[in-house]
Formats: structure tokens, C-alpha cells, sequence
């Protein structure tokens, strides 16, 4: 009797375990990958470097004015891609997780951002590219001053491609 009593004891947590291992194959934390957004993430990425590029070259107004189609190009890219991300949808385990203690001491802020934050990066991208737009139109742009906007640029794509790319898996 002892023996069956024991391997009831040491059996049901490991089912529980099994049980567990094989729902975490299905179960969903984060929004699902979308090949578009991330493949529309790296052509955007590629039009802005190119920017980045040109005004190396001419940071003057009248640089601005030959490339004036595209920062609108760009931004609009970025843009559309914030709202793409913005639309999908967190899986409903999530959310109710995002609800718990436990996950408010892990991300104290916006739940929706811990679960989904791509469209905060992207955000980021969008308005660094409107204010080096602005800067450079109004002709106070400068070689350091586009260092700086490329910099927050490149940090704030980087973190939406790092979570792009893991949602791939």
C-alpha cells in the first residue's frame, strides 16, 4: 500500500508537468507573427537608412527640398506598419495573465505594451523621422544633429525587428 501511495505522490506532479510541456506548445503569450509587417519592416528600414545616407551627403534646406518625397515615403512606410502591428491581436491568455500581480511587478506600465511592443518601437522610428523631417526642412539640420536622429532611429527599429524576428520562430 505504501508503494502505490508513493507513486501517486511522485506521478502526479510529473503528469501535471507533462500536461504543461505539452500545452506550452500551443499556448500563445505573445500576438502571432505577420510576414508582412516584419517583411515591410525591413524594406521601410532599407528606405530610411538610404535617407539617413543622402542627407549625410546635403544637410542644407535645399537638400530637403530635393528629398522632401522622400521623408514622406518613409514616414508613411513606418506609419502604416505602427498600425498594422497596432492591430493585432494579444491571444486572450494573455491578457488575462497581463491582469495578475505577478505580471504587473514583471512590466509595471501599459499591459498591451509589455505583450505586444512592436508599436511602440515603431512609433519611436515615426516620430524621430518626422522631427529629423521638420529639423531639416527648416534648415537647422547638421552633420551631429543627424548622428543623434540616426541613432534613436536605428535603436528604436532594432527593438522592433529583435521582436519581430522571435515572433518568427
Amino acid at each position: 500500500m505504501t508503494m502505490s501511495r508513493n507513486v501517486k505522490i511522485y506521478f502526479s506532479p510529473i503528469l501535471a508537468v507533462f500536461f504543461f510541456m505539452l500545452s506550452a506548445c500551443t499556448i500563445g503569450l505573445v500576438p502571432a507573427y505577420d510576414a508582412g509587417l516584419a517583411d515591410g519592416l525591413v524594406d521601410a528600414n532599407k528606405q530610411a537608412l538610404l535617407l539617413f545616407s543622402k542627407d549625410e551627403d546635403d544637410t542644407s534646406k535645399a537638400g530637403y527640398a530635393v528629398r522632401a518625397d522622400d521623408y514622406a515615403k518613409v514616414i508613411s512606410s513606418f506609419e502604416e506598419l505602427k498600425t498594422r502591428a497596432e492591430a493585432r491581436p494579444a491571444p486572450p491568455l494573455s491578457k488575462r495573465l497581463a491582469k495578475t500581480s505577478f505580471f504587473r511587478r514583471i512590466c509595471p506600465g501599459d499591459a498591451e505594451t509589455c505583450l505586444n511592443a512592436s508599436p511602440g518601437s515603431l512609433k519611436t522610428a515615426v516620430d524621430t523621422l518626422t522631427r529629423l523631417r521638420v529639423t531639416h526642412r527648416d534648415g537647422k539640420l547638421d552633420l551631429d544633429k543627424l548622428a543623434l536622429f540616426k541613432t534613436q532611429y536605428v535603436t528604436a527599429v532594432q527593438q522592433a525587428l529583435t521582436v519581430e524576428t522571435a515572433l518568427k520562430r
